[in-house]
């Protein structure tokens, strides 16, 4: 999400009229609103992958103990009459028709078949124009490779995920994981240190202090609901609940294409090539960001809860510090977790402040937490609020795209150490991106006429070079200095944790099993081959792995193939890979990622033959053959 912003003056930005917003404030007062219904279990999914937790879970404890007096200031009245105004998702239409067997658009069936030749159809297509047998079933294998529902349909999908590999440049298997390295131990640790600042290292492993100030009314509460109250109240505005105008809504809609398209573009490989299920709310080519309005956004006590927790743990806020202060560590279950919990759900059973955090919510510049990028259009008016949006539906976009996978692993980290993996990592990726673009934004016309729109000028204004405000970078740089940037796009875009040191170690609220994988021995056993059950020969291994040079552990080369190795008997074969699989893979998906064939990765295995889309267990150890 994008950070709320300050108290602000409720004069729009760059001097645009209000006098849409003065006719509202001259109506009859609203009358107050009632409960709102709970998140529904589609929008808990959308927010487990945009923020790694779940929003629409909570289970408030209507009784909770207090020492304190609530004292909140009274919040205006809330009105019950506002409907959504969402733009709902919607496909980029494709310029092709729709082909299965038996369709007459030659033109389009040769382009279809020289995409499927391209991305390594097995046999090769006769590129005739005819949709017969074996071009349906190479769009049923291509469908199997990239996460797609598998009909043989050529419809929006299937065409969508075409068009995005021909944009990113890439024909067949791709090696996206080539430039990944295993964690090291070290690496580990750093990790640890970087996501809980109160961490100390002891004998290869990491501890938190005991919490302070906990209990009923104790120093832990007052200095926390002191905190959260002194961030949601100056936030507090009226006109965060006064539906915006069509004039206001109308241009997010192309600065949100724009912007999509951008990050598309600059992270293409990892988010083309990542493993997808076919019914994920994602699939690259046929994916348009859902838009609302987020003074119309409807917002229950528990959903509320949920903002309350984000605002507790977010390292950008102040609240986070009374977790530092007090050395809470919500990987553990009592007390930390059980009084974290237990004075987030006091906070929103209290009405005024579950009324002001709603307030908060619903003024929000955007946020991406259900799916639906929920939009404060009013935080961006003029020319410079045009190109902040863009930023920040840049953001916003890569919570949609960040792979459920890691935001899984994510929500059972926990704590401030969640929102580092989540916020954090989303703006260290905004920020990239944002820097590609604004040092050639000069030249760039087309895009500035897309976001500029009516306001567009030829002289580009040096104003909206600024970088965009970021949530704290502290513990993403530090995560990126000790692993390397490829290890933590990969992790972000195609969901494997390990390669940011998470699984064993890891501090975490709930199991990171099949989750993040990651073992102490990832680094020293990289290059390792383990001899199967029933033993090998020499030349049995090297089929397997298509190795060049086997050696045993102490550096004696292996050179005669008829030699035979027992069962778990150990050698070192350079060029190697070993890839620890999460619950999205396929064998195909795999495959396509190290870039290799299927039969490859079969064969190294010593798996029977099947289908591309057949699932391949989380958490399970897949050999890589040298290639």
């Amino acid at each position: 999400m994008k950070k709320p912003l300050s108290a602000r003056s409720s004069e729009p930005a760059d001097g645009i009229a209000t006098v849409w917003i003065n006719q509202l404030r001259q109506g009859p007062a609203p009358p107050a609103i009632a409960e709102e219904a709970p998140v529904t279990p589609e929008q808990q999914r959308d927010g487990d992958r945009a923020f790694g937790h779940h929003f629409g879970d909570f289970r408030l404890h209507s009784g909770a103990e207090t020492g304190l007096t609530p004292a909140a200031p009274p919040v205006a009245p809330l009105t019950a009459f506002h409907r959504i105004t969402i733009q709902t998702q919607r496909s980029p239409q494709s310029s092709r028709p729709t082909l299965r067997q038996g369709s007459s658009h030659a033109e389009d069936i040769t382009f279809l078949q020289e995409r499927l030749n391209s991305d390594g159809a097995t046999p090769a297509l006769e590129v005739d124009g005819i949709f017969g047998p074996l071009t349906d079933a190479a769009t049923r294998e291509f469908q199997r490779r990239h996460g797609l529902i598998v009909d043989g349909i050529v419809g929006p999908q299937t065409w969508g995920a075409l068009n995005a590999l021909e944009r990113a440049g890439i024909a067949g298997p791709e090696d996206v994981m080539s430039g990944t390295r295993p964690v090291t131990a070290e690496q580990h640790l750093e990790v640890e240190q970087a996501l809980h600042p109160n961490a100390q290292t002891s004998g290869g492993s990491v501890t938190t202090p005991p919490m302070t100030g906990a209990g009923v009314g104790g120093e832990f509460e007052q200095h926390m609901i002191a905190a959260l109250d002194t961030l949601i109240n100056d936030r507090v505005n009226p006109e965060n609940e006064m539906p915006a105008s069509p004039d206001l809504m109308d241009p997010i809609r192309e600065i949100a294409d724009a912007a999509q398209q951008t990050v598309e573009d600059f992270y293409a490989r990892y988010i083309v090539m990542a493993s997808r299920t076919p019914t994920g709310s994602y699939h690259p080519g046929s994916f348009r960001i859902p838009l609302g309005d987020a003074s119309t956004r409807p917002v229950s006590r528990e959903y509320a809860a949920g903002w309350v927790d984000y605002f507790m743990s977010e390292p950008s806020y102040e609240p986070s510090q009374v977790l530092t202060d007090h050395n809470v560590d919500t990987s553990r279950d009592r007390p930390d977790r059980a009084e974290y919990t237990r004075v987030r759900d006091l906070y929103v059973s209290n009405d005024t402040r579950f009324h002001n955090v709603r307030n908060v919510i619903r003024g929000c510049p955007a946020e991406a937490g259900t799916g639906t990028v929920f939009v404060q259009p009013r935080e961006y008016q003029g020319l410079v609020g045009r190109w902040a949006l863009f930023k920040t539906m840049m953001h916003e976009f890569l919570h949609l795209v960040t792979h459920p996978n890691y935001s899984r692993a994510a929500a059972a980290v926990g704590g401030s150490a969640r929102q580092a993996l989540i916020e954090g990592f989303t703006d260290h990726f905004t920020l990239q991106v944002w820097h590609h673009v604004r040092d050639s934004l000069e030249a760039n016309r087309a895009l500035r006429q897309r976001v500029e729109g009516n306001l567009f000028q030829p002289d580009l204004d040096p104003t909206i070079l600024e970088d965009p405000s970021t949530y704290s970078q502290e513990a993403p740089e530090r995560i990126v200095a000790a692993v390397g940037e490829e290890n933590a796009r990969v992790a972000y875009f195609m969901g494997h944790a390990d390669l940011l040191g998470l699984g064993a170690g890891t501090l975490s609220e709930a199991p990171l099993t099949g989750i993040a994988t990651w073992e102490p021995t990832d680094s020293n056993t990289a290059e390792e081959y383990t001899v199967r059950a029933g033993g090998e020969t020499v030349a049995q291994i090297r089929e397997r792995t298509n190795a060049a040079t086997i050696t045993e552990l102490d550096g004696t080369e292996v050179v005669d193939d008829t030699q035979r190795f027992a069962a778990g008997h150990r050698l070192h074969i350079p060029g190697i890979r070993w890839y620890r699989a999460i619950a999205e893979d396929t064998r195909a998906q795999v495959a396509g990622q190290h870039g290799i064939t299927l039969d490859q990765l079969e064969r190294a295995n010593g798996w029977t033959h099947r289908r591309g889309n057949t699932p391949i267990p989380a958490g399970t150890r897949v050999l890589i053959p040298r290639h």
